[in-house]
């Protein structure tokens, strides 16, 4: 079985007009499983009137202490599929003590599996600049989820991919560590459960190599950066996975049917889309 699954943050887009419902639609007909980020009821709406999609997870909202809201990742599906999936919640398992923490954590993370295949799909959303002081924050952040995986991993007997919006750089030390995800570009040199392997790093920089054609630098831009473009929605898997992923269906998604996600300038279009643009991949299965 080939999965194509897409997610995207749509940074809270209504997409009430006739041409981003389309691309909306256009999206959830080249995925089989599409997860939105800060999707409110309006886009979760176009979707299940739209496409042949249909809503699994439902999206939690809460407000933190900075008056930001957080929202559950929300997990769309073909219906050939949704009695395949198997969602991971509170109800499943209790979270240790130890991790008590991490009750807050896990409003922004959406877990399942399907049926039959040993993988633990995570879609994140982890916290940005705006709630958390700095990247020593941010890693203390990610430690606490990694350990959540570990937990699930070994629940489920499955291995981990992770992805969505991690809100760090590929090379930042949130996504190396060896205490956070220790997400590496090499995977001959990695160890079964010993971190994971990042094929997001080939989504940096403006060219595509062996096809001599441009694209976007990275997922976001940031007008005050030094590098302006970032790359902080990425998929990272165990080694184990490797065999599964289809390396060359790994891209950032541009153009869907007829409309460009970007503007004249060649960044994300945040009048009519979000400042993100989509990662899409697939899996044999």
């Amino acid at each position: 079985m080939k999965l194509a699954l897409t997610f995207w943050n749509i940074k809270e887009q209504k997409f009430q007009t006739e041409e981003s419902k389309d691309v909306l639609k256009g999206l959830a007909d080249i995925s089989d499983v599409l997860i939105l980020l800060e999707c409110p009821k309006a886009s979760q709406s176009a979707i299940e009137s739209h496409s042949e999609l249909i809503l699994i997870k439902e999206r939690i909202v809460e407000t933190n202490s900075n008056g930001f809201n957080r929202y559950t990742p929300q997990l769309f599906a073909k219906s050939d599929l949704a009695n395949e999936i198997n969602i991971y919640g509170s109800n499943n398992f209790q979270i240790p003590r130890y991790l008590g923490g991490l009750q807050n954590l896990t409003s922004r993370i959406t877990v399942f599996t399907l049926t039959g295949y040993p993988i633990l799909f995570v879609a994140v959303h982890l916290l940005s600049r705006l709630t958390l002081e700095n990247d020593a924050s941010k890693s203390i952040e990610a430690a606490q989820v990694m350990q959540y995986i570990a937990m699930l991993e070994e629940l489920s007997k499955c291995n981990a991919l992770v992805f969505g919006d991690f809100n760090s750089d590929p090379y930042s030390s949130v996504m190396t560590e060896t205490l956070t995800f220790h997400a590496t570009p090499n995977l001959k040199d990695l160890n079964n459960n010993e971190g994971f392997y990042n094929p997001s790093f080939c989504l940096l920089g403006d060219r595509i190599l062996h096809l001599n054609e441009s694209k976007p630098p990275g997922s976001t831009y940031f007008s005050r950066d030094s590098l302006k473009w970032r790359l902080i929605d990425q998929v990272i898997f165990r080694k184990a996975i490797a065999q599964n992923f289809d390396f060359a269906s790994l891209k950032l998604i541009q153009h869907v049917n007829s409309h460009s996600l970007t503007d004249e300038s060649g960044r994300p279009d945040t009048k009519n889309y979000s400042d993100h643009l989509p990662i899409q991949f697939s899996l044999s299965l």
